[in-house]
């Protein structure tokens, strides 16, 4: 149990190492797979090149650690606060960069048509989404079936050497169930956004500029579906394997084990499959219409074009002028509803949780 533990510490380490390893990237006009506006420069390369050396330094420190250390303590700290880290890293070099920026004015909401946006149905894959619900469903149901032959009291949390050091009611691991429908949830909600993204169309080439607008969408959609469906696979690995690992413990490591490494191919692979589908759709985009963010105010972008704030534009999700996907009009009360929904809630519920179980 002790050498899964560590090899699923280190196999969590390498997935963050693998992830920051693929954005940092400088090449065409593009840097961590953001435009920037112009051609990239030697100094935008040190950027990147040193976004990558970081990464690895801290990658490989932390396997060393993960695979080597005794103290609990450091164990803990590798595992919460090493992986942001190189993300940390990588976040102040962008900020950096983005000093060098040209400014870049796009076209006034008032002068490109908009148009009604195409219906959710016309990015979602429907075999993807039926794969995702059934997955959860069908996890759902067979943890059912089997805490029926578990005892009242289960061992919940084990410590590095396998041994238990927190029991409860078999009931608490329909925790990891509604972590899996969140994660549905939240696919449907990619959706929503996607769907009700400002749709602006340039008044010459419209046709063509309508095609590339699909097909980013659907990328994204594509990306993000794929990504749920790996994440919940290796969930529901990890929630059956506990639930037996009840009556036969060595299965708890194995099924931890096999979780993390479909996380890593989960999240990984779907990024390396469109995120340079995504990166050309929108240079392509940007020749076409001028900018991929068409229909916002140009005086909302704010901070290099990272934020928008536009109090008289009622669009709540709009384009990124920088980047791929879509962002949020800060000037709507709604934008602020939502990063509490998304952000502070479970922030909080998290807290309150770890605060209630270090009272017992």
């Amino acid at each position: 149990m002790e050498h899964i533990a560590r090899l699923s510490l280190a196999a969590t380490i390498l997935i963050v190492w693998a992830t920051v390893h693929l954005i940092a990237r400088a090449e065409g006009q593009r840097v961590f797979f953001m435009y920037i506006g112009r051609d990239i420069t030697g100094r935008d390369r040190a950027c990147a090149r040193r976004t990558r050396i970081a990464n690895a330094f801290f990658a490989l420190g932390g396997v060393l650690v993960a695979m080597s250390s005794t103290s609990e303590v450091q164990l803990a700290l590798v595992a919460s606060v090493l992986p942001l880290v190189p993300i940390a890293w990588m976040l102040v070099e962008f900020t950096l960069l983005s000093r060098t920026m040209p400014s870049h004015v796009p076209p006034a909401r008032y002068v490109v048509p908009l148009d009604d946006p195409p219906p959710w149905h016309a990015f979602v894959s429907l075999p993807l989404q039926a794969a995702n619900a059934a997955l959860v469903l069908l996890s759902a149901a067979a943890f059912w079936l089997l805490s029926a032959s578990l005892p009242r009291r289960i061992a919940l949390h084990f410590d590095l050497h396998g041994r238990p050091n927190r029991w409860g009611s078999p009931g608490e691991l329909w925790v990891l169930g509604g972590t899996m429908l969140f994660d549905l949830l939240l696919l449907w909600f990619v959706v929503l956004m996607v769907t009700k993204e400002r749709w602006a169309l340039p008044a010459d080439r419209r046709t063509e500029y309508t095609e590339l607008s699909m097909q980013r969408r659907t990328l994204i959609v594509r990306m993000v579906e794929w990504i749920m469906l790996g994440i919940n696979g290796a969930m529901a690995v990890i929630w059956l394997g506990v639930t037996l690992g009840t009556l036969r413990p060595a299965v708890v490591g194995v099924s931890i084990g096999l979780g993390v490494a479909l996380m890593a191919v989960g999240i990984i692979g779907p990024m390396l499959a469109y995120m340079r589908r995504l990166s050309r759709v929108g240079d392509a985009m940007r020749e076409l219409g001028g900018s991929e963010a068409l229909g916002t105010h140009p005086d909302g972008w704010r901070y290099g074009g990272f934020v928008y704030y536009a109090p008289d534009d009622p669009a709540l999700f709009v384009p990124k002028q920088r980047g791929i996907g879509q962002t949020l009009n800060f000037a709507r009360p709604g934008a602020w509803v939502f990063l509490f929904v998304v952000l502070v809630l479970p922030l909080a519920l998290g807290l309150g949780g770890v605060v209630a179980a270090s009272g017992k």
